[in-house]
């Protein structure tokens, strides 16, 4: 994620890497992130709130068994600076990102091919679709906390979660990758934060 995140800002492709942030951190199905839109987000401006985290809610779960209407917390402080600033000053109606699930699925493709990365379930690939799991996976290493992770993710039965926990875990994707593609993830993660702070200090 890190390394996607440097490549979008150098692409400047800065409403896509909003909504992936937030499917990510978020734990969110690809359908959930990719139909948002301004009013769905509530943000600490929106309040006049000192609270460092945002909520997004979430019109047409996937999980509507869990609750008919749900949203997700998300307390990054870097996620939630560039999130104000890329989308705060949207109307209330507008899509978060301006194209539909097939412009998002080119601009994955494109970013993680860049990253000689596979994109297709055939080839064992990161499609969208692990956004999900690796976003509980990174918050069960944080937090050791499933049940936590659990409440967060929407699932209704723990053993779902170990499931996506345990699956994400078993692919080490990035392992496999040759060895160029490994240094060019490495080197694209180191800057990531660097990068995400030059673009919050341009006014």
């Amino acid at each position: 994620m890190q390394a996607v995140c440097s490549i979008s800002l150098l692409w400047q492709w800065h409403r896509w890497l909003g909504i992936t942030m937030i499917g990510f951190l978020g734990m969110l199905h690809p359908s959930e992130m990719i139909s948002l839109i301004r009013s769905d987000l509530l943000l600490p401006a929106d309040t006049l709130s000192r609270e460092q985290v945002f909520y997004v809610f979430i019109r047409h779960p996937k999980t509507v068994r869990f609750a008919r209407k749900q949203h997700c917390k998300v307390d990054d402080p870097l996620v939630l600076a560039y999130v104000s600033k890329v989308f705060g000053h949207l109307p209330p109606s507008t899509p978060l990102f301006p194209g539909n699930t097939h412009a998002y699925r080119n601009r994955w493709n494109s970013v993680l091919g860049r990253l000689s990365i596979p994109v297709s379930q055939r080839d064992h690939g990161c499609t969208p679709a692990v956004l999900r799991g690796s976003g509980a996976t990174h918050m069960f290493m944080d937090s050791e906390d499933l049940a936590r992770v659990q409440w967060r993710g929407h699932w209704s039965q723990l053993k779902t979660l170990e499931y996506y926990i345990q699956e994400v875990g078993a692919q080490t994707i990035l392992a496999k990758l040759p060895s160029s593609a490994h240094s060019k993830v490495k080197i694209l993660s180191e800057h990531s934060t660097s990068l995400l702070l030059d673009f919050l200090s341009v006014a």
